[in-house]
């Protein structure tokens, strides 16, 4: 947790953000435009949000981010006993942000609101998923955000200068439709070990008996891009959409007869049995 907060403090600074309520568990954050007049407040809000969140999945931390873009007041709360006055914040910024942090089903990625999104600058064009929550997004922590105001298409100068260590693990976790491809065709097959491993899977097993070669299932996941992986809680799962096609017809004699797959040979020349 100090650790978190530690990293937490790194970010606010990088961005020159302000902490408004800190708390163990919880807080507040308010951001501000950049000087070259390129990074808006919603900008600095979801950038940071997702640096925190890639931070906090990579040490596996259950983290929920909210971003909303409104009304902000200050009010200087007296205190008994001749205390310095406690300062308070209200409004809707701040709460829109608390409620959206709360109700986000999703760890580990920024939930921001339509007011947000909309003022979004730098970051206008950066890839967001549709929330359940009406009129609010995802982004995901992988997701490489890239400055519309660089000519030269990269990622914004702190990505590489705050979170390259996390780069490297290229949030597989975070992966839930496909939107990632190029981050997933940069993966190398000792990366995606790593990855693996690093989230309590035994590499040695793949090979074994039923099991797939560890380099088929890297081929599939990061190649072909066949299946996706996420982290539910502390658990890897493996996503696969499956598109399910009954091919019937009618023989000679009225009869409906369906097409079924018995086998399918892998890699290795033998057959799986597979009845569908």
């Amino acid at each position: 947790l100090l650790q978190l907060h530690s990293y937490i403090a790194t970010c606010i600074d990088m961005m020159s953000a302000e902490v408004l309520v800190s708390e163990a568990s919880a807080g507040i954050i308010r951001g501000s435009p950049d000087k070259a007049g390129q990074l808006s407040e919603s900008d600095t809000m979801v950038r940071l949000g997702q640096l925190i969140c890639r931070w906090a999945a990579t040490q596996h931390i259950s983290i929920r981010v909210g971003v909303h873009y409104g009304e902000l007041c200050r009010l200087s709360i007296p205190l008994p006993g001749g205390q310095p006055e406690k300062v308070s914040y209200f409004g809707t910024a701040s709460a829109m942000a608390v409620h959206l942090a709360t109700v986000a089903e999703k760890e580990c990625m920024v939930h921001l609101s339509a007011q947000a999104k909309q003022h979004l600058n730098a970051f206008r064009l950066v890839q967001l998923m549709i929330s359940p929550a009406p009129g609010c997004y995802y982004l995901d922590a992988a997701t490489k955000v890239k400055n519309y105001f660089d000519k030269r298409g990269i990622s914004s100068p702190e990505h590489n200068a705050i979170a390259d260590e996390q780069d490297k693990m290229k949030m597989l976790q975070a992966w839930t439709d496909g939107k990632h491809s190029s981050e997933q065709s940069e993966m190398s097959l000792d990366e995606f070990k790593q990855f693996l491993s690093a989230h309590g899977v035994n590499v040695a097993l793949f090979g074994h008996g039923s099991a797939k070669p560890i380099e088929e299932f890297y081929d599939a996941v990061v190649t072909q891009r066949k299946s996706t992986l996420e982290v539910r809680g502390a658990v890897l799962e493996r996503i696969v959409i499956l598109v399910r096609i009954s091919l019937r017809i009618r023989d000679r004699d009225n009869k409906l007869r369906e097409l079924r797959i018995a086998s399918q040979a892998t890699a290795a020349g033998d057959m799986r049995r597979r009845d569908q």
